[in-house]
């Protein structure tokens, strides 16, 4: 079992990172010229007017409950911080199931436990991750209004891995300190901070150098100060008299 989700779990990242590059071509877009559907009563998108979840909701909380304490019981470490995503994981898996077939679909459905179809994970997929981000989102605006809006945030020592998009969308953020025992940051995990241009490594450059970092990982931020220096988040250009 825990090699059945570790594969899936791989192949699911594996997805997400081809789909967020940059660079297809116009073949490459499935879904050109395709309408996307606001029949809630086929969607159930909270955003597009929901009002009731789908039938088989309360069987995708039980299966979102189970599959987390599961990952969490394959996770823990003693000698460290341990934090697990089973709602992120059952979305990148249940968008997965959409294009899988024979043993791999089988494998994906026994993974979150058997107990709905792939028509149901669909379904129950729309209505919390539309719900999770139109009320997440009315909040955050909500707190602006008010004027209590973060602009900084300090990670705890022990803290290894900061997740694809953990802190993307967040425009009133502008410093972020990262403890020495981070190991990789996440793709696009500080996309779309508007106000984010460096953060604060309480390690030296070499340390920072050997972290892994995802695709776009940066967004806006430009700069990242270490205890002896500081270095540029941007690649090198390419030295064009080599053209």
């Amino acid at each position: 079992m825990k090699k059945r989700i570790a594969c899936l779990a791989a192949a699911a990242a594996l997805c997400l990172t081809a789909c967020a590059g940059e660079g297809f071509s116009d073949n490459e877009f499935l879904s050109r010229g395709v309408a996307r559907s606001r029949d809630t009563s086929l969607t159930f998108n909270y955003a597009d007017g929901a009002s009731e979840p789908p039938l088989a909701y309360n069987s995708f909380a039980n299966t979102t409950a189970t599959f987390g304490f599961k990952l969490l019981r394959r996770s823990y470490r003693e000698d460290g911080n341990t934090a697990v995503m089973p709602a992120n994981a059952i979305l990148q898996l249940s968008l997965l199931l959409n294009g899988a077939k024979g043993d791999t679909k089988q494998e994906i459905l026994f993974a979150l436990g058997n107990e709905l179809s792939a028509d149901s994970l669909n379904t129950c997929s729309s209505y919390f991750q539309s719900r999770m981000q139109t009320v997440g989102r009315k909040y955050l605006e909500q707190q602006s209004e008010d004027g209590k809006t973060f602009t900084e945030i300090t990670f705890p020592e022990g803290l290894t891995t900061i997740g694809r998009r953990s802190f993307a969308y967040c425009s009133h953020l502008r410093v972020i300190n990262l403890p020495n025992t981070i190991t990789s940051i996440g793709e696009e995990a500080f996309c779309y901070d508007s106000d984010l241009e460096i953060i604060n490594f309480a390690g030296t450059l070499e340390e920072w150098a050997a972290i892994e970092k995802g695709n776009r990982w940066y967004g806006r931020i430009t700069m990242v100060t270490c205890t002896d220096g500081s270095v540029s988040t941007k690649p090198p250009k390419e030295d064009s008299s080599s053209n």
